[in-house]
């Protein structure tokens, strides 16, 4: 009972006995401590105010017992909120409340005092039933619930559209807040990556790269859409990935699942396109429902940056570059011609039909590249160098046609995942 201040409740009645005998103090409540009960009645016979202090013990109906009242009068050192003042105020009585740290942010500020001449002076100056509004419209408890719904449902959604799998040993969180979109909800559904086969390809071909190079070379993610192939590279092999994605939208995800996945030491994102030359772009957005089908059109006045992996990569050596930028791969490569000759390095290059991958192979067959393999369902292509991976060619082979078949089966099981989807309508996964 010591945090309410008796000492100060007690000068303040002596002051307005002072100025007007009739005013009375009710205090409601039990005493906990019996040393704060005898000490309020030796100072009250003190003070001379028998006739001026009533104590009414444990009261059952509050709002009943404060019908009469016309002041609330606290004198509390602290509180987190103060539930009798409110209670007091909704009853209709006028609050007179010592300024506690915090007190400003809840109550009237011509409410608070911090002296007995201001306390006496509200006292006198209380109008019953000014406040009830102030309660009802802050405080009332249907209003305070839909508060706490709100808050929670903002928090929950925070965490709502975030998956949880594992793989490989490993926790991976990815945040999907569209499941419209095609890639986010096939990932939704099968609870893992998206494009597993070709997933699977790069990480075992990485690790023949990592065991003989001298130096750990970076992998570059063009087109990153929002962080599947970026986030699996680097928590399931040692290299460091650079990933492009010129879209804000897809940038934003790809950002947070990098931090989801605390990944900010191992990748690094960069919000541009990339293309045959430094320019300007605009995005086209072709289907709402699928973001890796958003694509670039070249514009001087353009709000995206479009750089070269060239100029972007320095002297890093690359040793593996997946690209799928909706019909500008080809400039993507023209504008990595010395990271093609210096270093050689795998290549997973989408090519959505016949024509576009004849000019890829075409291009590509100047710096000893040719095709490998196929993987997905818009068909992505493996080029490896003769040169550089030769024991590749040999060594993964049948396990290359092997995976052919898997990711042949993985578009069958998403095709049948989408017949599913049109007759029973949204499913939701783990999160």
């Amino acid at each position: 009972e010591m945090k309410k201040n008796p000492m100060l409740f007690l000068q303040i009645m002596a002051r307005l006995v002072q100025l007007d005998p009739a005013y009375k103090l009710h205090i409601a409540g039990d005493f906990n401590d019996v040393r704060v009960y005898r000490y309020l009645r030796h100072l009250i016979g003190r003070m001379g105010l028998e006739k001026h202090i009533v104590f009414h013990g444990f009261v059952a109906d509050m709002p009943q017992w404060l019908r009469d009242k016309g002041v609330l009068l606290s004198t509390t050192l602290y509180e987190s909120f103060g539930m009798n003042i409110g209670e007091a105020m909704a009853a209709g009585a006028h609050p007179v409340i010592h300024h506690f740290p915090g007190a400003d942010k809840i109550w009237p500020e011509e409410c608070l005092f911090t002296t007995i001449e201001m306390a006496v002076e509200q006292i006198r100056a209380a109008v019953p039933n000014r406040y009830r509004e102030f309660v009802r419209t802050r405080y009332d408890i249907d209003r305070q619930l839909r508060a706490i719904d709100a808050l929670l449902d903002t928090e929950n959604s925070k965490h709502r559209d975030i998956l949880h799998f594992d793989a490989a040993g490993k926790t991976i969180k990815l945040h999907l807040p569209d499941r419209s979109d095609h890639i986010q909800r096939s990932i939704a559904l099968t609870n893992n990556f998206y494009e597993c086969g070709m997933l699977h390809d790069m990480r075992e071909r990485a690790k023949l790269l990592q065991g003989a190079a001298s130096t750990i070379p970076v992998a570059i993610d063009v087109g990153a859409n929002i962080g599947n192939h970026t986030i699996f590279l680097a928590t399931q092999t040692d290299m460091p990935v650079i990933a492009l994605e010129p879209a804000a939208g897809s940038f934003a995800v790809l950002d947070r699942n990098i931090a989801l996945n605390e990944l900010q030491d191992k990748v690094t994102a960069i919000n541009k396109g990339a293309g045959a030359q430094p320019a300007r772009a605009q995005l086209q957005i072709r289907d709402p429902h699928n973001w890796g089908m958003n694509r670039l059109d070249l514009d001087d006045t353009g709000d995206i940056p479009v750089i070269t992996l060239d100029s972007m990569i320095g002297e890093r050596p690359v040793a593996l570059m997946k690209i799928d930028v909706e019909g500008m791969e080809l400039d993507v490569l023209r504008g990595a011609t010395q990271i093609l000759t210096r270093d050689r390095p795998l290549l997973y290059i989408e090519a959505s039909d016949d024509a576009q991958r004849q000019l890829i192979d075409s291009f590509l067959v100047a710096f000893g590249y040719h095709r490998q393999a196929r993987f997905n369902d818009t068909p992505t292509y493996l080029y490896l160098n003769q040169q550089t991976h030769a024991h590749q060619l040999s060594d993964m082979s049948d396990n290359a046609t092997a995976r052919q078949g898997q990711g042949a089966e993985t578009a069958r099981s998403r095709r049948r995942h989408r017949r599913q989807r049109n007759k029973t309508g949204p499913l939701s996964a783990r999160s």
